[in-house]
């Protein structure tokens, strides 16, 4: 009983970690639907890229920092093109959005190699220099 609880804990752990995610990203569609009256789809492919570009920053060995760094630089990137489409194109407020967000589907996959998926666990983060902590924590108890 105690595996299953403790099963339980980790999976509710785990769906409270992903709705905090990708609550930013709703958010972030909200707002700028509420403030800018501007329907961002291009929100769906510009964040992965981001995780793309910190992945594959990750993965070749830089820097946290720089990787999070490039990351918001190519969420900019997808800002500006699709504001390029909507003003200098003269496309829809939407379909700038919809195009945007369907090139970087392509560009994605494209930037990590043809893969969809990349391993990272291995990689420098963030929170690397609390696993030291964590250990002497878990042999002080």
């Amino acid at each position: 009983m105690t595996d299953f609880l403790q099963a339980l804990g980790g999976i509710v752990d785990l769906g409270a970690l992903q709705g905090l995610v990708f609550a930013g990203v709703a958010f972030s569609a909200v707002l700028s639907l509420l403030v800018l009256d501007f329907p961002d789809i291009s929100i769906e492919g510009t964040f992965p890229l981001g995780a793309a570009v910190a992945a594959v920053t990750l993965a070749n060995g830089a820097p946290p920092a720089a990787a999070f760094a490039l990351a918001g630089l190519a969420g900019c990137a997808g800002g500006v093109l699709t504001g390029s489409l909507h003003v200098r194109l003269g496309m829809s407020k939407l379909l700038s959005g919809i195009c945007t967000a369907a090139i970087f589907y392509s560009l994605n996959i494209w930037i990590m190699g043809g893969r969809a998926n990349l391993p990272v666990l291995d990689v420098r983060t963030y929170f690397s220099q609390f696993e030291a902590i964590d250990s002497r924590v878990k042999n002080w108890l």
